[in-house]
């Protein structure tokens, strides 16, 4: 399906919160109630959404028109909750990957706080974004969810997608040379194996 615009077109555009807020618990439970009621009934984005649960994170309205994002602080994404009913299975499934990338990522590099603390400079933004991508591509087949490189690729902007098809094919070649000719020819197909595809360090 055509879109007006990438997600990721939205997020160049789109600002950051001003700051963070202490939420009650009790409001935070009944807005991820509500909000994960509100995701698709399609298994492939319920797969994205149970990946979530099972990395302890959940789900908050986004502050800002048309923005989601990760927040590393309270373990949650943040949804604009209007594009669960308007935009297209691949948005939700490219947009999800992205925010679970963000979480995968701080959980692995615990200097992506410090990072935070310079949002002024644009190479750690770029820096974060690029490894958000590739972990939530990586998502995307661990979970055997149909999407192709080059679908996800059509969802970025430039710079971003070059960085990130080069670090992906990179990382993918080495994937297939380790399970071998005949996952090399399921990947192919798009049709993956069983097997559950481990990230490449």
């Amino acid at each position: 399906m055509h879109h007006a615009e990438t997600w990721h077109a939205r997020r160049v555009r789109g600002g950051h919160p001003a700051g963070p807020r202490v939420l009650p618990a009790l409001v935070r439970r009944r807005w991820d109630r509500r909000l994960s009621a509100r995701f698709p009934p399609n298994p492939y984005v319920q797969r994205l959404v149970r990946a979530a649960r099972a990395l302890g994170i959940a789900f908050e309205p986004s502050p800002l028109p048309e923005q989601w994002m990760y927040h590393p602080g309270r373990r949650a994404i943040l949804v604009w909750g209007p594009d669960l009913s308007r935009q297209s299975i691949s948005y939700l499934v490219a947009i999800m990957a992205h925010e679970l990338g963000h979480a995968l990522d701080f959980d692995q590099h615990a200097s992506r706080a410090a990072m935070l603390g310079r949002r002024h400079a644009s190479i750690h933004d770029m820096e974060m974004e690029q490894a958000a991508c590739v972990e939530g591509f990586l998502l995307i087949r661990r979970l055997r969810i149909p999407f192709s490189l080059r679908q996800y690729l059509s969802m970025l902007e430039p710079p971003l997608s070059g960085r990130v098809q080069a670090e992906l094919e990179a990382r993918l070649c080495c994937l297939l040379d380790r399970y071998g000719p005949a996952f090399a020819r399921a990947a192919a197909s798009g049709t993956l194996p069983g097997v559950a595809l481990p990230p490449v360090a």
